[in-house]
């Protein structure tokens, strides 16, 4: 069966399989992707047009095992990984990991529970989903890893960052783990997770910041730890930034507007330090000129008392 003849019977498929005798369309679609098929039947939610597929002997993967976890369809997760024609092993544990990535808590804990570990964790930290990620640890003893607070806070998920942080497995929160979740915000430009990380007391302000959020064109956030960063943009954080540049996924219009405040910035260093080299000028001058002063007052004072010697004298 060529492509086109295929696409079409997979729509058909889509249209009918759940309500009619499936067997048929399925015995249409048997030279092409079978796989795609019992897939399409787990993204439907037809446990009947699964049947039907299973029943036909259709390829089955890891694919739909993965889509039954993702939509929530817990009866056909439960057939999926109960089949025996399974063309990959590990399906459950991919499943638990695209569960916990798009938040389904009663997914993992009804069907999945045992294949939850660090991975899902950290999938669910990434997507925001603080009601997982707390099941997984208190529930299912899942040691979450500081990794999880990293893809917390990239995603500007403060409330998750923050308690990742303060249950992530090891010997404790770094100033150095503090300074990547500050990083991976800035390129995000989620400023609100700067809020939550300087109330750390080991939290140290950084002018890599700024690198970071201008290389993914965050201008606001750029703006922001201006106004509240401690550490100003320097001239070496505008040469680090030159050496790496834009990221290749930042539009054109968003690097011309970082592009244009950063050339501002490059020419306030620029009339600074020329202010600067005019001011120490001008200071050397005047201590120059200070010298002079008192070199002439020396030699006056010199000249008066050679002069008051000498009459000293003649009396």
């Amino acid at each position: 069966m060529d492509p086109s003849t295929f696409a079409r019977a997979v729509d058909a498929f889509a249209l009918d399989g759940a309500r009619t005798d499936a067997s048929v369309i399925i015995d249409r679609c048997r030279h092409g992707d079978e796989g795609e098929l019992s897939l399409l039947a787990v993204e439907m939610g037809s446990a009947r047009a699964l049947g039907a597929c299973l029943d036909r002997a259709c390829a089955v993967d890891d694919r739909s095992v993965v889509a039954a976890a993702r939509y929530g369809h817990g009866a056909i997760l439960d057939r999926l990984l109960r089949c025996d024609r399974l063309r990959d092993g590990g399906g459950g544990r991919r499943a638990a990991i695209a569960a916990a990535a798009v938040g389904r808590t009663t997914t993992l804990a009804n069907h999945l529970r045992e294949y939850v570990d660090a991975s899902c964790a950290y999938a669910a930290a990434k997507g925001g989903h603080l009601r997982c990620v707390k099941f997984l640890c208190e529930n299912c003893g899942v040691a979450v890893p500081i990794t999880s607070a990293y893809a917390a806070a990239a995603g500007g998920h403060a409330h998750v960052m923050r308690y990742a942080l303060q249950n992530a497995e090891g010997d404790g929160v770094r100033a150095d783990d503090l300074k990547i979740c500050a990083e991976r915000a800035c390129e995000g430009g989620h400023w609100r997770v700067l809020e939550v990380l300087r109330r750390y007391a080991i939290f140290r302000w950084s002018e890599t910041y700024y690198v970071h959020a201008a290389r993914f064109g965050q201008l606001f956030m750029f703006e922001w730890l201006e106004k509240n960063s401690p550490r100003p943009f320097t001239a070496r954080a505008l040469r680090r930034f030159r050496a790496v540049g834009y990221d290749s996924n930042v539009a054109d219009d968003v690097a011309g507007m970082m592009t244009d405040h950063i050339n501002d910035l490059e020419r306030k260093f620029v009339d600074a330090s020329t202010g600067a080299s005019t001011g120490s000028w001008v200071t050397t001058m005047m201590e120059e000129n200070d010298s002079r002063r008192y070199l002439v007052f020396a030699c006056a004072v010199g000249v008066l008392f050679v002069g008051v010697l000498r009459a000293v004298r003649h009396d």
